[in-house]
């Protein structure tokens, strides 16, 4: 098991629940409506312009929690066509993407980082349960991670870009009670995702 269609197939069993597809795969037309209306929301949010305050105290996970609550709420304030919601509960995902014309929902977990490094195998919790994400989401489900990168200088913390990586059936992942990805599977993965920025 090494992906995470599997992993959903093979957690269906262990739960004793309905073999649903919990995760499917993408439409380019999807695609390319959400990277347009994520990149649009993030230049209307000017975050060179506008830094995340923080006590001087906090610091690891509890910064990545608040700097995903802060680009959600600041992308949610600026993003046309969809809306960005939370999802009640504890588990995966932390909040909902949400097509406003048809209601359609999309799985969206946020993650906050210094840079994304392609090599580096440090685990990102994904997953460990299916019960929030049947109670929120009609499959056929589509997964979004959206990775806001960040820098720290003293108490200010600046969003400088983002990556989208739209999660398939195929996508790797890592099992241990819980998916999880890392920068490098997500760099080796086929799935669809795209830079805000360019790059070389």
């Amino acid at each position: 098991m090494n992906n995470l269609g599997d992993y959903f197939g093979e957690l269906a069993n262990r739960e004793c629940r309905p073999r649903t597809r919990l995760v499917a795969a993408w439409s380019s037309k999807d695609i390319k409506s959400i990277r347009r209306c994520l990149e649009s929301a993030f230049d209307r949010c000017k975050f060179d312009q506008r830094p995340l305050l923080l006590a001087k105290n906090v610091t690891g996970q509890a910064i990545g929690n608040r700097l995903a609550s802060y680009f959600a709420s600041q992308i949610g304030a600026q993003i046309r066509v969809f809306k960005v919601q939370s999802c009640a509960g504890q588990g995966y995902p932390d909040r909902c993407l949400m097509r406003t014309a048809d209601k359609r929902r999309y799985a969206l977990e946020l993650k906050a980082t210094r840079r994304f490094e392609p090599k580096s195998t440090n685990r990102m919790s994904l997953t460990c349960s299916s019960r929030k994400l049947r109670r929120h989401f009609v499959p056929p489900i589509n997964h979004l991670l959206v990775t806001a990168l960040c820098r720290r200088d003293g108490n200010k913390v600046w969003i400088y870009d983002f990556r989208t990586d739209f999660l398939e059936p195929s996508t790797k992942v890592n099992v241990r009670l819980e998916v999880s990805v890392s920068h490098h599977l997500l760099a080796k993965s086929t799935h669809a995702s795209f830079w805000h920025s360019k790059r070389d």
